[in-house]
C-alpha cells in the first residue's frame, strides 16, 4: 500500500521550479561559454540567485522569443521528469528497505534504534548528509543541460574543429579518459556519438577550436580512437542532443523507472501538452 500511496503524491512544485531553473540557467550558461570560450571551470565571478543568473543570462545570448520559450517548456518537461521519477524512486527505496526489516521480524522501533533514522534515508538517496543519489541525478542533467547549450551555440556558428575536455583526476573514468584531448572537424560523424555526457555524473565538455589556434599551435586530428571503441559511453548516452532530441527526452533508465512507477501517462501527456513532436515512451 505505500508504493500505490507514494505513486499519487503529486511532484513538489518547488522541487520542479528549482530544477527547471538550474536546467534552463545551465544550458543558456552552455551557450554563452561556446560563444565567448570561457571554460567550464570559468563560473560566474560572484554568487547569483537562479532568477538573477537566468536574467543575466538571457542579456547575453541572442535568441528570439519564440525559440527561447519553446526551449524553456522542454526543459520545464525535463525538469518536470526528473524531479517526479527520483521523488518517487527514493520513496520505492525506501519502502522496499522497511519491507526487509519486516521480513527479518524486527520492530520498526528496534530498526530505528540500530540504523538510526539518518542513516536509512542516507541510503535511500533521500537526505542532504549524504547525496550521492541526488548529486549524480544533478550532475547528469546538469552537464547534459549545458553541453545541449553549447551544441545549440555550435549548431548556429560552427568552428572547424571540436576538442572532448575531460576532467583528468581521480573521478574520470575510463570512457572519458579515451576520448581527452580528441580534436576532430567539427562535421565528422564522431561527434554524432561521443557528445558529452557519456555516462551518468560524466563533468566532460566540449570546446571549439578556431583556425587560427589550430594551425598556431601545431594542432593535429586525432587519428587513434581504439580506445573509444574499448570504452563505449552509456547507454543512452553521447549523442548530439540537439540533433537527436535525446535533450527533450528520457534516458533508457528514467523510462524504466516511469514504467516501474506508473507514470507513463502522466508523462505522455504533459509531453502532448508542450506540443513536443513524436514523443513516445514505448
Amino acid at each position: 500500500m505505500l508504493q500505490d500511496k507514494a505513486l499519487q503524491i503529486p511532484a513538489s512544485e518547488a522541487l520542479v521550479k528549482k530544477t527547471r531553473d538550474a536546467i534552463l540557467f545551465s544550458f543558456l550558461l552552455g551557450m554563452d561559454h561556446a560563444e565567448s570560450k570561457i571554460q567550464l571551470a570559468e563560473i560566474l565571478p560572484e554568487p547569483l540567485a537562479f532568477e538573477e543568473a537566468i536574467n543575466f543570462m538571457k542579456g547575453h545570448i541572442t535568441l528570439s522569443a519564440i525559440i527561447f520559450y519553446d526551449l524553456e517548456s522542454k526543459l520545464r518537461f525535463r525538469a518536470f521528469t526528473v524531479a517526479r521519477l527520483t521523488q518517487l524512486d527514493a520513496i520505492d527505496n525506501i519502502r522496499e528497505r522497511l519491507a526487509d526489516v519486516l521480513k527479518e521480524g524486527k520492530t520498526l522501533s528496534q530498526f530505528w534504534d540500530e540504523g538510526g533514522k539518518d542513516e536509512l534515508l542516507q541510503k535511500s538517496g533521500f537526505h542532504k548528509s549524504n547525496p550521492w543519489y541526488w548529486e549524480t541525478v544533478f550532475r547528469t542533467n546538469i552537464q547534459t543541460s549545458y553541453n545541449a547549450g553549447r551544441a545549440m551555440q555550435f549548431k548556429e556558428n560552427p568552428p572547424p574543429y571540436y576538442e572532448f575536455i575531460g576532467i583528468t583526476d581521480s573521478r574520470q573514468t575510463q570512457i572519458c579518459q579515451a576520448r581527452s584531448g580528441i580534436i576532430k572537424p567539427s562535421d565528422d560523424p564522431f561527434w554524432s556519438s561521443n557528445w558529452p555526457p557519456l555516462h551518468f555524473a560524466c563533468r566532460s565538455t566540449i570546446r571549439g577550436v578556431h583556425k587560427e589556434e589550430f594551425e598556431i599551435s601545431g594542432l593535429k586530428v586525432t587519428e587513434d580512437l581504439k580506445d573509444t571503441r574499448k570504452y563505449k559511453a552509456q547507454k543512452g548516452f553521447g549523442g548530439n542532443p540537439i540533433d537527436t532530441g535525446s535533450f527533450y527526452k528520457l534516458t533508457p533508465e528514467m523510462k524504466k523507472r516511469a514504467r516501474e512507477f506508473g507514470v507513463i501517462d502522466e508523462i505522455e501527456r504533459l509531453a502532448k501538452k508542450l506540443k513536443l513532436k513524436d514523443f513516445s515512451l514505448n
